[in-house]
């Protein structure tokens, strides 16, 4: 991978910006929570729309190209991100009942198939 390098959030302006190979980025987003690189793809995920919690899940590539953008799934809501040991960003989403007897859940994008994807239970 060429590396996403000085990701940058400008809350007031709800604005990120990157380099990637020499150039520079900038997209403007709504309301935007919160911003993390996905080293080992080179994506950059953003949770944005935020009201009590972000409403929008938006995938964008090095370049700046937005790929995929998602609402919470059926009957939940994002809450956060965090990166896993292979440095791939995950999604926690919680969830009004339970799942298999859990509310919270880590949520991965398929990008092959253009999904999200449950994966573990979030602690």
């Amino acid at each position: 991978m060429n590396n996403i390098s000085g990701l940058t959030l400008l809350a007031d302006q709800s604005t990120i910006q990157w380099g990637f190979m020499d150039e520079e980025f900038t997209l403007t987003l709504s309301g935007i929570d919160q911003v993390l690189v996905d080293e080992s793809r080179d994506l950059i995920f953003v949770l944005d729309q935020k009201e009590s919690l972000p409403e929008r899940l938006t995938i964008i590539n090095a370049q700046g190209k937005i790929l995929s953008s998602f609402s919470p799934p059926d009957g939940g809501a994002f809450y956060y991100m965090t990166v896993d040991s292979k440095k791939e960003v995950l999604i926690v989403c919680v969830f009004t009942g339970k799942i298999d007897g859990w509310s919270d859940w880590h949520f991965s994008f398929h990008q092959q198939t253009n999904q999200l994807v449950r994966l573990s239970r979030a602690y």
